[in-house]
């Protein structure tokens, strides 16, 4: 297993190597080499070591942000919870991994000690050390204990002088005052004990009839398991209404640029008019000033 899997453009590879350095001097395994060996697909090589890492580096430059690869490798990573994005130049993150801190290293002159680095180490031991804690499977809970079963009813079992033999059941039928009555009475007894249970049926049957239709509990009640297809296409149906959103938001942040810049520009307009109209206003006043300036001279000179 490969600890560090590093996914950037081929135009970056000389940046990325100071980067292969510092990771290898610290005993980490990386995997950078975008190269397919002959005889190899892309399964194979680079999408093994991709699915196997135990992180995996989204080097976002100029170049990277409009290859494919890269982003392919980055939703992987992404998926898998091992993605931890670094940021070469001056750029934004494409559109569904800007909710990931990255960290910057515009400036990094492959100094260890530089805080974006240490950042990044950081990030990287808490990925791995992640992926390395077991998976844990849960203590099942015990279910509640089995209700005891009822012991069965006991039977009543006497003779008649109509009937050959009756069996009714009873409570209590061996001994007892239950044994001291005559079989006229139990008979009479068990017919209202009957007359009671239909009435007490006819009253549930008819409350059952006055539910409503709409409350009565059917089998077309029961909601129908979505299929995998339908799972899917709601979750397809989420991402893009979620990048629909982001679109909107980036919409909505250069309209209010263009819209602050104009008005920048229309203030700056403005303030070059009164400007322009205050120094033709002085230099009015001062014309006319030296003008009268001359002329009380030349009459004072003709009066002289």
């Amino acid at each position: 297993m490969t600890d560090i899997f590093i996914s950037y453009a081929r135009e970056d590879k000389e940046r990325v190597r100071p980067i292969v350095e510092e990771l290898e001097k610290r005993g980490w395994s990386v995997f950078w080499d975008r190269k397919i060996p002959p005889g190899h697909k892309w399964e194979s090589s680079i999408g093994i070591a991709l699915e196997k890492s135990r992180c995996v580096l989204a080097v976002w430059s100029e170049e990277s942000i409009n290859s494919d690869w890269v982003k392919d490798e980055a939703t992987v990573a992404k998926k898998r919870g091992v993605l931890v994005p670094v940021v070469f130049d001056a750029v934004d993150q494409p559109m569904g991994f800007r909710q990931i801190q990255a960290a910057d290293l515009s400036d990094w002159k492959n100094n260890s000690s530089h805080q974006a680095f240490q950042d990044l180490i950081g990030a990287i031991e808490s990925k791995m050390s992640s992926a390395d804690q077991p998976v844990i499977a849960p203590t099942p809970t015990p279910g509640p204990d089995p209700e005891p079963k009822p012991a069965p009813a006991k039977t009543l079992h006497y003779r008649s002088p109509n009937l050959k033999a009756v069996t009714q059941p009873a409570l209590v039928v061996e001994r007892g005052w239950f044994s001291k009555i005559k079989p006229k009475q139990a008979a009479i007894a068990v017919a209202v004990v009957l007359v009671v249970i239909l009435l007490f049926v006819g009253l549930i049957g008819r409350k059952q009839e006055e539910i409503p239709a709409e409350q009565a509990p059917t089998a077309l009640s029961t909601p129908a398991p979505l299929d995998a297809e339908a799972v899917k296409a709601k979750q397809e149906a989420a991402a893009r209404k979620k990048q629909a959103d982001e679109a909107a938001k980036v919409k909505a942040v250069v309209r209010q640029k263009a819209a602050e810049l104009k008005a920048r520009q229309k203030a700056d307009s403005l303030r070059q008019v009164r400007e322009a109209k205050l120094r033709e206003k002085n230099e009015a006043a001062q014309l006319k000033a030296r003008q009268e300036t001359d002329a009380r001279k030349q009459q004072a000179e003709e009066a002289a």
